[in-house]
């Protein structure tokens, strides 16, 4: 017998996730009804853009899904830097699902990438306000980070990474480890504070952090975007000093990738 869809899109997701290996029918993917599976198959495929096209017709779909609003807006600002995609995505889930913690600090995000200060601030402070068991984990760490950045105060900012990373480095999780690491470099910047030769140095060896670790698709992607970015950009900060990229101890944050890589 055929799956049904709902029972496709759970195998897809976790095809997705790499959670477990199996072959999805996708003749079935071009049913109405399959726009979650759709979207979890292009994910899984690295057909990012079709992907962020399936999440929204799921949302339009089934607009009271908290998933389908957090996946997509996670897409958006984290994989294809698409930030008004992903306030779309968000302003339309949280009508439905006002509580959700990572929908709102998604929407943060967004917010901070646009240049919405003042929303941002006031979305943050609302995930303070309701949320206050959340405090400890990196990604609250890292979202302050970038709230303050945007607000101009890079040293609460770098503050605020600091304890992102030293959070990831407790989990062990080489993703999270990553990606605390590279939103950090990415909001210095994209700000104008970090100097070529710096952000070069730190390039290379987020590059043999890629190179070697098993690290999601998604994750890549948003490498390589990133890395992007930092090689065409005309701009050249200010000359960074080294202390910035160190942790409590004196240890550099970017090259404790390289030395504690599992």
């Amino acid at each position: 017998q055929d799956p049904t869809a709902s029972a496709l899109a759970q195998a897809t997701r976790l095809q997705s996730e790499r959670l477990i290996k199996i072959s999805a029918d996708t003749r079935l993917l071009g049913l109405g009804a399959a726009y979650e599976a759709s979207a979890y198959k292009a994910a899984a495929d690295k057909k990012w853009e079709h992907a962020l096209f399936s999440f929204f017709k799921w949302l339009y779909a089934e607009p009271f899904s908290a998933s389908a609003a957090i996946q997509g807006s996670y897409l958006a600002t984290s994989v294809l830097f698409e930030p008004k995609s992903a306030i779309e995505f968000c302003e339309t889930g949280l009508k439905y699902n006002p509580r959700s913690v990572m929908l709102r600090n998604n929407y943060v995000v967004a917010l901070c990438f646009i240049s919405e200060r003042t929303q941002a601030k006031a979305q943050m402070n609302r995930l303070k306000r309701d949320y206050p068991d959340w405090k400890n984990s990196v990604t609250y760490c890292a979202t302050n980070g970038i709230v303050c950045f945007s607000d101009g105060d890079n040293e609460q900012g770098r503050e605020w990474y600091l304890r992102a990373i030293e959070l990831s480095d407790k989990d062990h999780d080489n993703d999270t480890r990553f990606r605390a690491r590279l939103h950090w470099v990415f909001e210095e910047h994209r700000h104008g504070l970090i100097d070529r030769k710096t952000l070069n140095e730190i390039t290379e060896i987020l590059d043999r952090h890629v190179s070697r670790m098993n690290l999601p698709g998604s994750t890549v992607a948003f490498w390589n975007k990133v890395r992007a970015e930092f090689m065409e950009s005309d701009s050249i900060g200010i000359t960074s000093t080294l202390p910035i990229w160190k942790n409590r101890n004196g240890l550099s944050v970017i090259e404790a990738l390289e030395t504690d890589d599992s």
